[in-house]
């Protein structure tokens, strides 16, 4: 049968973003209010005013640890990552740290999303078609996990290191989308193309992004791209040009090919 719909009553303004684990669903408001409710019985577990205006959240499969992006005055990115603690003597939510950028790189935040097995962090803005790709951090040297999640930025470009900024797109990002077993991931971007990108998959522990090719086809700006079959080979997208389109992987080289042969196209 068909759930019971729930209204939940914490928010007083817009809410910008929603994540839903096992156990737990966290929202954020366009006022920076973000709430972490207990799936069980609705309950509020925490609740955190950010400083910055929330674009984007992402609960870490495998945790108990969130992490989000806001935007302060239009200008800059805060990426912070927090756990809601599982014990009652615990203080409710420990926060784990902040992604530190340089200001070459620190553009205004649009997006993130993070893999489904927990290993890849990827953050989209609003400036240029940049991508941030970061793997999962370890323990720090002294055996602690209470630190950013994610690579450091600063620490990878101090070190010559900038293979975590990948650029395939010439204009922002918006939408990141990744397939149910996380082997394959999406773009949409306002270049009008979709960028359809693969990782080695969860056993490799290289893991990272790998740009595969483009979907191209819309006349405006791609809002939205997702796969909507479980083997990944189906896609659907919507686009400022008043189309929804649907793709199908495994047959859209060769149709493209018929396309262009039949219209005389290069």
């Amino acid at each position: 049968g068909q759930a019971d719909a729930k209204r939940l009553a914490g928010h007083s303004v817009q809410v910008k973003a929603i994540d839903v684990n096992d156990e737990l669903a966290v929202t954020a408001d366009v006022s920076g209010q973000i709430i972490v409710w207990q799936l069980s019985d609705w309950k509020i577990l925490a609740d955190l005013k950010a400083n910055t205006s929330i674009v984007d959240l992402a609960l870490i499969p495998g945790s108990r640890d969130f992490v989000y992006a806001g935007v302060r005055g239009g200008q800059s990115s805060e990426v912070l990552a927090y756990r809601v603690a599982a014990e009652k003597d615990q203080s409710s939510l420990q926060r784990l740290g902040q992604l530190r950028i340089s200001r070459t790189h620190n553009y205004p935040a649009s997006g993130l999303s993070v893999s489904p097995d927990g290993k890849l962090l990827v953050v989209s803005n609003r400036t240029n078609g940049s991508l941030f790709v970061l793997k999962a951090a370890g323990a720090d040297a002294n055996g602690a996990d209470k630190q950013f999640p994610f690579s450091q930025p600063a620490d990878l470009e101090a070190e010559g290191d900038m293979s975590w900024l990948v650029s395939h797109h010439s204009r922002p990002v918006n939408d990141l989308q990744w397939s149910a077993d996380g082997t394959q991931f999406l773009t949409a971007s306002d270049d009008r193309r979709i960028g359809v990108w693969s990782t080695p998959g969860a056993n490799d522990p290289s893991a990272t992004l790998t740009f595969r090719r483009y979907l191209r086809g819309h006349g405006a700006r791609v809002m939205q791209a997702g796969f909507i079959n479980a083997e990944a080979s189906q896609i659907s997208s919507t686009s400022a040009d008043g189309f929804s389109r649907l793709w199908d992987l495994q047959t859209h080289e060769e149709d493209s090919r018929e396309i262009r042969k039949a219209f005389n196209l290069s």
